[in-house]
């Protein structure tokens, strides 16, 4: 069925933003028993603002539209319920006084989203994924990252660092403040292998 503009889904659309954002919306259109009868009065016409150009009165397509809140899961065979798909960093940061905590944001067949805090002077040990690429958002902070034969460059808040398959990564902690990066691993099953530095 194709729906124009004048059809129910701009009503849907001011009803739906009243809902609170934990609710799941699903819309449901309904057919009407009759469809009410156009205006033929000019002067009322002239009086109804012109929906689109060339349109001199609203027209119904015969079906209104509701929005139901629920947890729903299957709809006309389709998987309505959504996941969540924003996260904030700072409900997965996890100080730790021994070794940094890998805080799991998402983890699929596709990848793994983890955030990493680091106090000063903790270590993100050297390792290397053998089969996907790791790569670091540097939220705060500041680190020496490992790039594996000695080699080491300097990260700060706002840097991407980009470890390909195979490639030697880790950090140490320099700075005054916590090291906080969301490191983003794709496949999820990349693997894992510890390195030298």
């Amino acid at each position: 069925m194709r729906l124009s503009s004048t059809g129910c889904f701009p009503n849907c659309v001011r009803q739906r933003n009243g809902n609170t954002s934990t609710e799941k919306s699903i819309f449901v259109l309904r057919k009407h028993r009759s469809n009410p009868p156009m205006n033929t009065d000019p002067q009322q016409r002239r009086v109804a603002p012109p929906f689109r150009a060339g349109y001199r009165q609203r027209r119904t397509l015969g079906y209104s539209c509701s929005v139901i809140t629920s947890q729903a899961k299957l709809i006309f065979g389709v998987d309505m319920e959504m996941e969540s798909r924003i996260f904030s960093v700072t409900e997965y940061i996890r100080p730790s006084d021994g070794e940094p905590i890998r805080s799991v944001v998402l983890e699929t067949k596709d990848s793994a989203v983890v955030v990493w805090h680091a106090h000063p002077g903790q270590e993100i040990t050297a390792h290397v994924h053998p089969d996907g690429q790791d790569t670091w958002t540097v939220i705060s902070g500041e680190a020496e990252y490992y790039q594996g034969g000695g080699k080491v460059a300097h990260l700060k808040a706002g840097d991407i660092a980009i470890a390909k398959p195979g490639q030697v990564h880790g950090a140490l902690n320099t700075s005054p403040v916590p090291f906080v990066f969301v490191s983003v691993v794709a496949s999820g099953n990349a693997g894992f292998a510890l390195a030298e530095k």
